[in-house]
């Protein structure tokens, strides 16, 4: 296959929605997941939600 004669063809979505996919990518190769109860989906993700900015907020303070 000759490279120089391959398109590229320009993604259908927005920079910000490209941007959020990859950033939720990075999040999951660092391992930061939210676990996800079936029988409360809503729940499990609110309260998930909460500790990933509680412990953000203990890494923030450690580093005064």
């Amino acid at each position: 296959m000759n490279i120089q004669n391959v398109t590229r063809t320009k993604s259908g979505y927005s920079r910000a929605f490209a941007q959020k996919i990859k950033e939720a990518r990075d999040s999951k190769a660092k391992g930061e997941l939210i676990i996800i109860n079936p029988d409360n989906v809503w729940e499990s993700i609110e309260s998930g939600s909460k500790q990933q900015r509680a412990e953000s907020d203990t890494d923030f303070r450690a580093d005064v």
